[in-house]
């Protein structure tokens, strides 16, 4: 197993390793809430590596996030960075989204939601190409028939990280909630 590394379809079962993770928060007024977070730890051992090093590859994550509700509305939203550790600099990848819920009456609501996350460029050697991004964009409108049952629509759209053109997509959906015991 020591030779397959990084091969695809080969299991090589690496080992569990300790992240630290710190975050808190803070709600300066009714409805207004806001949040940050932390994690370091290593994201690769040495013999995960095609590469070794004495004690692997690190990993830095640092996020923040805020909600505000307001009059039937909620509005929220996350930043991410996180960095890894590579053989020469670091490759920092970035993600964000924002969303939010409108309750129009007691029965109809509607929601939206825009996410994007940018991958750090693919070095190969001396060659460097540019960072790509996937961007996702959704709409929803619901319609409440009783405590247990909602109609919705969607439309979603999505552009993934190489491509050049939108996977747009419509759904409707029938949604059923109800606990069991």
């Amino acid at each position: 197993m020591e030779g397959a590394r990084h091969v695809v379809g080969i299991a090589v079962k690496p080992r569990q390793t300790p992240v630290i993770e710190l975050g808190g928060g803070i709600t300066p007024v009714i409805g207004l809430r806001f949040g940050a977070s932390m994690a370091h730890g290593k994201y690769a051992t040495r013999k995960e590596m095609t590469t070794p090093i004495a004690n692997g590859r690190m990993m830095t994550m640092v996020s923040g996030e805020g909600e505000y509700a307001f009059r039937y509305t909620k509005i929220n939203g996350e930043i991410v960075r996180t960095s890894f550790e590579t053989l020469a600099q670091p490759a920092v990848a970035y993600e964000y989204f924002v969303q939010g819920i409108q309750t129009l009456t007691p029965r109809w609501f509607v929601a939206a939601r825009n996410e994007r996350s940018s991958a750090p460029p693919l070095a190969t050697g001396i060659v460097a190409g540019s960072r790509t991004t996937l961007s996702l964009v959704e709409t929803t409108a619901g319609y409440r028939v009783n405590p247990d049952v909602t109609l919705r629509t969607s439309y979603y759209a999505r552009k993934l990280y190489i491509a050049k053109t939108w996977d747009k997509q419509v759904a409707v959906s029938v949604v059923w909630a109800k606990r069991w015991w």
